[in-house]
Formats: C-alpha cells, sequence, structure tokens
C-alpha cells in the first residue's frame, strides 16, 4: 500500500489519507506493508500493518514481489502496473499513461473505498508468478526500451 500526502500541488484536491478511510476492511489475514508519506497519520491504519521507514534502498523490489499494490498516489500504481503487479490506483487525478494500462487490465482505477472489493478478492486469491511475468513480457514487446533508445540517440548525435 502508498498512501501519499495531499500536502503537495498534485494532490491538493485529494482528500487525506484515502487509503485510511477503508484500511480496517481490508483482509486482516493479508500481510500489508504501508508506504506512509505523512507519518503522522500512522494511528489511522491497522496495528498489524508494517509502516515502512523511508527512504527504502529498493522499493521496486518491495513492489515485484507483492501479490497486489494499492495506491492514492498515480505514480506508484503506474510503477506497479508496468512490473507486473495487479495496481489499484484510488486517487482523483486521470492520467492517460493510466488509461493505457487499465485497457491491459493491469492498472484499475477504483477511488476511496469502491477499491474494497477488487482488494479483497484479490488477496483471497493465489499468488500468480507466472501472470505477472506474462503482462512483463507483453509490456516488454510493446514498449520501446527507453535506455536502448537513449544509447541509440546518444550514439547517433555523438557521431
Amino acid at each position: 500500500m502508498r498512501e501519499v500526502s495531499n500536502k503537495s500541488f498534485n494532490y491538493y484536491d485529494q482528500q487525506d489519507a484515502i487509503i485510511s478511510r477503508f484500511a480496517n476492511q481490508i483482509n486482516p489475514d493479508a500481510k500489508v506493508i504501508l508506504s506512509l508519506e505523512d507519518k503522522n497519520h500512522t494511528k489511522k491504519y491497522p496495528s498489524h500493518w508494517t509502516i515502512l521507514q523511508e527512504p527504502v534502498d529498493d522499493i521496486h523490489s518491495l513492489i515485484y514481489y507483492s501479490k497486489l499494490l494499492v495506491s492514492s498516489g498515480d505514480s506508484m500504481a503506474r510503477e506497479g502496473a508496468m512490473l507486473g503487479v495487479p495496481s489499484v490506483y484510488c486517487g482523483i487525478r486521470k492520467m492517460k499513461a493510466n488509461e493505457f494500462l487499465h485497457q491491459l487490465g493491469i492498472l484499475h482505477h477504483l477511488t476511496n473505498d469502491t477499491a474494497l472489493p477488487f482488494i479483497n478478492q484479490h488477496l483471497g486469491q493465489a499468488f500468480d508468478k507466472h501472470a505477472q511475468i506474462k503482462v512483463r513480457s507483453q509490456l516488454f514487446r510493446e514498449w520501446d526500451d527507453m535506455v536502448l533508445f537513449m544509447k541509440e540517440k546518444i550514439h547517433h548525435y555523438k557521431n
């Protein structure tokens, strides 16, 4: 889980601590790791959740090995989806990049507590590593490798 603060310009119109509004209704058997941007809200979340002490050196490894990612911020929701992890964005921003990932069925824009049924249903299913690998393979086939693209441009202009 990732809970962003609404103190930044990107989220100033978004209600604060969205996930906290339905956190106590999430399957209590699920092991939840929470990246909480505003630690003043710590007491709003279940006490059995693990709250990260950021910065975390390799946050993307935590995401990659997750069964599900839920975020009130769009960036981490997108990153989870691109890693092949089923991801839920429960914030208010509408982004073109999110629409593309939504069409692929790997990013779900479910605002506020409308995400709860999807979350609990998904947490009740077995972890499917092969589905994640399939998504990543599809993205590698369909998308440009930006590192390769940048190297090609550098060599082109260098010459």
